[in-house]
């Protein structure tokens, strides 16, 4: 146990340094402490004592009972072997039934909504839904004890760096319920009533209803049921990776599925003409610099101060000149001479979309389709899954996987398989040798 890793590590590792300990301690207190308290208690002879009058009629008839069951087991040998085999099938037939879980969904009484409109919608447009999920929240679920919404996630910071999804479009609402003695139905319940309602407004391409708050949600990463698409090109990767989900969406028990390709984005691509920055003296460094610092913004060293309050300053076009193709191509760029150069004369500007991030794991493009499971347990909805993957037809160049808690929970069962042979091997050993 003190060797497994993985998130069955985490579960066992203290429990291997207390079963060390409670040994231990058993082993030091059978050679010291018990020895001397028998030779104080037990020092008349042994038929004399009540206790012992006791214990040996109840050992000897438990001896007795096991006798006589080891003798019809010796005389009845084929039904004792058909008895194990039948339990033996009985089990591998209820690991097959029965459903499996990583670990069980606790009613913590926090439920997180988040969800995201199209890309480019207007953060008035988000926090109007957000007031709506708010208001029928607090109107329709009269165990809700708080409801909260959050308008919009920032581009910048701490979202991007933990890979959430950022920008106006994404709206999140919290709703924090009273204790489950209070109320008659399950935060589960409440969740699937609210996913369904949610589902009746326009607009939402992507939803996670789940039971949790909404600050462990954000670090909770992926959802239970992932399936990884890997793929030189993105475009194909995406239509594998939306066939698939349109195939999870008709197994029951998942819901909230997502694919993680979010819509591409409008963009202005400046490409640098080399022949012509060349022969101006005007590097592609410089071009990609000039761009980035009026687009982007500088923040200078220096600060204003207002009070005992300092704000960094940055420089950079207004929102208007930002928009503005031609004010763009009217930006100065530094040349090799110190003449300036337009960045229309050194580079073309156009139209394009693009994704808004791509993700990548071992350096390979992949696109990820989510799932929550709902209803029944993830090992049956993972199975259904995995049936509908194989069943599919996709590109020889792109392959899947599963991921999330599927994969965590292989791998834990695996671990506990192995841990379970080590543990019955030494056994057996040791019975033989004792024949």
């Amino acid at each position: 146990l003190a060797f497994l890793s993985g998130l069955v590590g985490v579960f066992f590792s203290a429990l291997t340094i207390v079963m060390v300990l409670a040994v231990s301690a058993s082993l030091f207190v059978s050679l010291t402490f018990i020895p001397m308290m028998a030779s104080k208690f037990f020092g008349r002879e042994p038929g004399k004592l009540r206790i012992h009058q006791v214990t040996e009629r109840f050992f000897s008839a438990m001896e007795d009972t096991y006798s006589s069951m080891l003798a019809w087991g010796l005389e009845n040998r084929k039904k004792v072997i058909a008895s194990a085999l039948l339990l033996l099938f009985l089990t591998f037939l209820g690991f097959r039934t029965i459903g499996t879980e990583l670990t069980p969904d606790p009613d913590t009484g926090d439920i997180s909504i988040t969800f995201s409109l199209p890309e480019g919608t207007r953060l008035e447009v988000t926090d109007e839904l957000v007031r709506e999920v708010v208001s029928y929240c607090q109107e329709t679920i009269p165990e809700a004890q708080l409801v909260f919404g959050i308008d919009g996630m920032e581009e910048e910071g701490f979202s991007v760096a933990v890979g959430l999804q950022a920008g106006t479009n994404i709206g999140t609402v919290g709703v924090k319920l009273v204790d489950k003695n209070e109320r008659d139905r399950s935060a589960f319940e409440i969740a699937n009533d609210i996913r369904n309602w949610i589902r009746t407004k326009p607009g939402i391409e992507d939803m996670t209803v789940l039971v949790s708050s909404p600050i462990k949600a954000m670090f909770m990463g992926s959802k239970p049921l992932d399936i990884e698409i890997y793929g030189d090109d993105l475009k194909q990767v995406t239509g594998v990776a939306e066939m698939i989900a349109s195939g999870l969406a008709e197994i029951p028990g998942t819901a909230d599925i997502s694919v993680s390709r979010r819509q591409d984005r409008p963009e202005l691509w400046v490409e640098p003409d080399r022949e012509k920055a060349a022969h101006l003296g005007v590097n592609t460094a410089a071009v990609s610099r000039t761009a980035r610092i009026y687009f982007a913004g500088y923040e200078t060293s220096e600060s204003f101060w207002e009070g005992e309050d300092d704000f960094p300053i940055r420089v950079r076009l207004r929102e208007e000149q930002r928009n503005s193709r031609e004010i763009f191509g009217r930006l100065i760029v530094p040349s090799a001479s110190g003449a300036p150069v337009r960045l229309s004369s050194v580079a073309m500007m156009k139209d394009e979309v693009g994704p808004p991030q791509i993700e990548r794991k071992n350096r390979q493009r992949y696109v990820t389709v989510g799932a929550n499971v709902h209803g029944r347990s993830l090992g049956e909805v993972t199975a259904d899954a995995r049936g509908m993957v194989d069943a599919g037809e996709s590109p020889e160049s792109d392959r899947g996987s599963l991921g999330g808690q599927v994969r965590e929970q292989q791998e834990a069962f695996q671990q506990m398989g192995l841990v379970g042979l080590l543990g019955v091997i030494p056994v057996d050993m040791g019975i033989g040798r004792e024949r």
